[in-house]
């Protein structure tokens, strides 16, 4: 044997020895703490700096600033120099260790991490005489930190000839050897080792340039021509919180960018695209002479920004307008600072795709959809890699999986792909040969750089992309590209070719399920100032149009952001760190607060002009009209009804001394008017125990530790619950992830049960003619749960009032009601719409869905009754056989320990109901679980007589938003279709409608709608959104 291939590589190892040379450290460095901006902020007062030297660790999780006066001798003259950083981490993972950002004479240079650890400087440019400073975080590895700073000359004649060798060496490796190409290539590496002198450094040098020439001549100039294509676009992902603050995020971003920046001065061919405006509106923020560079780089077409959304939000738990906001925020900064239409949703590491998301992509203007996370999925393996993804309307957006990996994890069939590639022969092989859909495409995207603070692609990266751009022998063909270029190309490959596959419906990740449901808080937090923000949009433009009272754009904007801030995919999973959660929190509670109290100030007109204490206002801020319960907030015991249409509706004290009473008839979107009275109401008062609950639809029984052991139906005359099993049971479950601990539940969490039989009280705290609550508490370990069970008067809902002190560790807990309702298809709500999925495990696909993702109700119904569990909440189901399953907690350890320990207040409900989920009512039932209404004493003008703002003919046909911005005169209304039913609806309003126009996303007029007597005819259809601007 000749060992040609493990000389080639022993060279190349003797060759990265020889690239700097003249090394020497940097000692007696100048430093202190501090969290330092800037060069001149540092240097304000240089009597607090202290001398660092080669034996000095300092803390870990801490900033400092260090810096040096460097002069150089003479023979450094007209020499590139590399200034060099070592912490002695270089093998970590670069996301939590050691970074920096140098600055050279004071201006930001370049940033540093385990990826990026040299700098070059010229010094024909700067001279021999200059000074280096840098501000370091230290990381969160518990070590403490030893830094060393190096100065050597780089000999750009070996640099040159080692990657030439090193790229090849890797060349062979994915290369069949019983080709040409492969002899070819490695015949040439053996003829350049042959040239190369090892004697001297300058004789090295000499060799190096003859060794370049044949390796140039014989590979570089070889007339292949590749079928295939493997198009490069360099990128960094960067999360916007993870296992950092969004302080270190602000850090990373700039460090990240200025990297890219100072390696684009150096490489002409490198192309750069990053996503989420965001990170831009941090860098413009922090460091204005940052993104003044970039700026003018995307100018160039060398730097991309693309991506959509304005950040990388998850897609399960946020709302549809939430979704919908993403797009529109992130598009519009991208279009105001950069004068770019975004035109991709890159969404590349996010937990599973909603069904509702082409049909908004389409209306707000993007046209394609990539992401890599679906190749994570434990039990199948997507069929395709470009596609058209069907929706819930049926919209359809041309689709890229990214294929990313080493060649020889690929043709071991490991069909996981990442989304920070590294440019090397296996990858480029690996993402070419991954790719599923070579009949109709044979050009391969492949992302490659460093993420979350890795600073993006690497010098490295980019000798190995100049030289596969050349051409390398049976590699296939490589260039640089923009996202933009590539996914134009693309269209026209695929768009009328009758063998582009498509796919119907949700993209659901069979992985990082636990993310429906760790953090409970987060997920409260978030669905509470979704309903918040939907309230006080509305009210703001009733009273804007009542009173003129003025819309607080502001703090509706700075609501919004917090919002869009939170739903990144790795805040509202659960899967950040405690300190996320901290400044998370914090920033919830000030704008849930401030809204709170915006909504009451704006109704304060109606307050401050009280006259009459015996009328009620009531305001219902959704489309439905709403037969609810109303807290009276100030009220008068002298009443003892409320009258409407000469019946008469009980008032009952709750056991927390609040007063309420059952309306009938609530106006949607609007004010209704009732009268209270003296008179007592004849309502009949069931008597009720803790065995037993009924009313005039309902009977429930329990057993002796408390739980439902039948509901029953009086007008179905229909038994719910499955014989002998139990509804409402709690159920405790160890929850260990094999991977990823607040990712993940995995489908064995089943096998180790404990059911919460614990029943330490069991009493009606109220009963009266509106409503009985059952008071349950259970003791759980070192758990306690406490249920109000509510049973009303008026309807067939039931609700759960849940309040939990949680001290578990690893531990999900579940509710669980096995009914005696059969289907092969549940439904579960999403955005805007709702899917179907399947109850059985026919399939691998079908057994991969074990838990689910929902808004606000999930339901199982038979031809002619259904069950729906409907949350505030809430949002991992599972529906399975004739079980309906909901999380409620789960308390993972990592990375946040104990995130779910502590108290925790939710409802759900259940709520039985004639025929399907659409004629029995269960889309209104959770509006009104969800949205409260709001109530007022009558106005001094007490002639006043209101109508609804806005209203529809049709109950399928929901009006979601209720809008004005302060960019134009139109009251924006965003209305869906919810029922999957062509329908023609009739929209009307209290004022005299002007004009309407039906609108993109963009606001981009459509279509001009008719008016006839004050009325819009609109048809929809199935699961159709619709934005309608209206002047009044």
């Amino acid at each position: 044997m000749f060992f040609y291939l493990e000389r080639l590589k022993k060279t190349c190892n003797e060759l990265s020895k020889n690239i700097y040379t003249e090394k020497y450290e940097l000692n007696d460095l100048m430093y202190k703490q501090g969290d330092y901006l800037s060069f001149e902020e540092a240097n304000k007062d240089v009597s607090t700096f202290s001398i660092y030297n080669s034996l000095t660790y300092i803390n870990n999780a801490n900033r400092y600033w260090f810096q040096k006066r460097v002069v150089l001798n003479d023979d450094f003259l007209g020499s590139s120099i590399v200034f060099e950083i070592e912490t002695g981490k270089e093998q970590g993972w670069d996301a939590i260790n050691p970074q920096f950002l140098v600055y050279i004479n004071g201006e930001a240079i370049q940033g540093f991490d385990t990826n990026h650890r040299t700098v070059i400087i010229d010094t024909n440019k700067l001279g021999l005489d200059f000074v280096i400073s840098f501000h370091a975080y230290t990381g969160t590895q518990k070590d403490d930190v030893n830094i060393r700073c190096y100065i050597s000359k780089i000999q750009k004649e070996i640099k040159k000839i080692y990657f030439d060798l090193s790229i090849l060496e890797e060349t062979l490796q994915v290369l069949d050897p019983e080709t040409a190409e492969y002899n070819l290539i490695l015949n040439t590496c053996n003829n350049a080792v042959d040239i190369l002198d090892f004697r001297s450094l300058e004789k090295l040098i000499n060799s190096s340039c003859e060794a370049s020439r044949i390796i140039e001549d014989a590979v570089y100039s070889y007339k292949h021509n590749p079928l295939s294509t493997v198009s490069l676009l360099g990128h960094t992902h960067i999360d916007v919180a993870w296992l950092w603050t969004l302080k270190q995020t602000r850090e990373k971003v700039v460090r990240s960018f200025s990297t890219v920046v100072k390696l684009m001065e150096e490489y002409e061919h490198y192309r750069f695209m990053s996503s989420q405006p965001q990170l831009y509106q941090f860098v413009k923020e922090d460091n204005p002479s940052l993104y003044q560079k970039i700026k003018e780089l995307v100018k160039e077409g060398r730097w991309e920004v693309e991506g959509g959304m304005w950040l990388e939000s998850d897609c399960n738990i946020p709302s549809g307008e939430s979704l919908i906001r993403q797009l529109q925020k992130g598009k519009t900064f991208f279009k105001n600072e950069f004068a770019v239409d975004s035109k991709i949703l890159w969404l590349p590491d996010v937990f599973g795709y909603s069904a509702a998301l082409p049909q908004i992509l389409k209306s707000i203007g993007i046209k394609y959809f990539l992401t890599t996370k679906i190749s994570w999925n434990e039990s199948n393996k997507m069929p395709y890699d470009t596609f058209y993804w069907k929706g819930l309307d049926g919209t359809e957006i041309l689709t890229y999986f990214g294929t990313t990996n080493e060649y020889e994890k690929v043709i071991n069939n490991d069909h996981r792909t990442i989304y920070e590639g590294t440019i090397n022969p296996s990858q480029v092989q690996g993402t070419y040969t991954r790719y599923q859909q070579k009949l109709i495409n044979n050009n391969t995207l492949m992302i490659y750089g460093h993420g979350d603070g890795g600073g993006g692609p690497t010098s490295e990266m980019l000798e190995y992309s100049q030289r596969l751009i050349k051409g390398i022998p049976g590699l296939p063909q490589v260039k640089e590209v923009n996202s933009i270029e590539y996914f134009t190309e693309l269209e026209k490959k695929v768009a009328n070719n009758d063998k582009t596959p498509k796919w119907r419906g949700e993209l659901y990740l069979e992985y990082h399920r636990g993310t429906y449901t760790t953090s409970s808080k987060s997920k409260k937090y978030n669905r509470r100032s979704e309903q918040l923000v939907h309230d006080l949009e509305f009210i703001s433009v009733l009273f804007n149009k009542l009173y003129s009272y003025p819309i607080n754009h502001k703090l509706i904007n700075k609501s919004w952001d917090v919002i869009l801030l939170n739903q990144f995919h790795d805040i509202i999973p659960g899967t950040s760190i405690k300190e996320v959660y901290d400044e998370s929190f914090t920033q919830y509670n000030e704008i849930i607060s401030t809204m709170e109290s915006q909504i009451t100030k704006t109704i304060s007109p109606i307050n401050s002009q009280n006259e009459d204490d015996s009328t009620i206002q009531i305001i219902n801020t959704t489309s439905f009209t709403r037969d609810d319960i109303v807290v009276l907030n100030k009220y008068n015991p002298i009443y003892q009804s409320l009258c409407y249409k000469d019946k008469l509706y009980p008032i009952q004290e709750t056991f927390d001394n609040k007063v309420i009473v059952h309306v009938p008839s609530i106006i949607p979107f609007g004010i209704s008017k009732y009268q209270l009275s003296k008179e007592l109401s004849g309502t009949n008062i069931l008597h009720q125990s803790t065995s037993k609950l009924e009313n005039d639809y309902l009977v429930l029984s329990f057993d002796s530790i408390g739980y439902i052991t039948s509901i029953f139906d009086k007008d179905a005359q229909r038994e719910l619950i499955e014989e002998g099993m139990i509804a409402n049971q709690l159920v405790a479950y160890e929850d260990i992830p094999h991977n990823w601990d607040a990712w993940d539940i995995n489908k064995y969490y089943k096998y180790k049960s404990y059911p919460l039989s614990e029943l330490e009280s069991s009493v009606i705290i109220e009963d009266g003619p509106v409503r009985t609550v059952l008071r349950q508490t259970r003791k759980y370990n070192k758990s306690l749960i406490k249920q109000d069970i509510i049973m009303y008067s008026h309807t067939r809902r039931i609700d759960f009032e849940t309040t939990i002190d949680w001290n578990e560790k690893q531990t999900l807990l579940r509710t669980l009601f096995p009914l005696t309702v059969s289907n092969q298809y549940a439904t579960y709500e999403i955005q805007y719409g709702n899917v179907k999925r399947t109850t059985h495990e026919n399939t691998s696909w079908d057994h991969a869905m074990f838990e689910v993702p929902a808004q606000k109700w999930a339901d199982l119904s038979d031809g002619n009754y259904g069950v729906s569990l409907i949350n505030d909440s809430k949002y991992g189901y599972s529906i399975k056989d004739s079980v309906i399953g909901l999380s409620l907690l789960k308390s993972s350890q990592w990375p946040c320990l104990d995130i779910d320990k502590g108290n925790h207040t939710f409802t759900y409900s259940l709520y039985p109901h004639l025929n399907t989920y659409s004629e029995g009512g269960t889309i209104k039932e959770a509006y009104k679980l969800n949205y409260p209404l709001y109530t007022t004493p009558l106005l001094k003008r007490s002639d006043n007589h209101f109508e609804s703002l806005f209203k529809v003919t049709n109950e399928n046909i929901v009006i979601e938003v209720v809008k004005q911005d302060n960019s134009n005169n139109y009251i924006t209304l965003r209305i869906y279709e919810s029922q999957n039913c062509r329908t023609k609806t009739t929209l009307t309003s209290h004022y005299d409608i002007l004009h309407a126009y039906e609108v993109n996303l963009v606001g981009e007029i459509q279509s001009k709608l008719e008016i006839c007597e004050n009325k819009v005819e609109i048809t929809f259809t199935p699961f159709e959104i619709k934005t309608i601007y209206i002047e009044l």
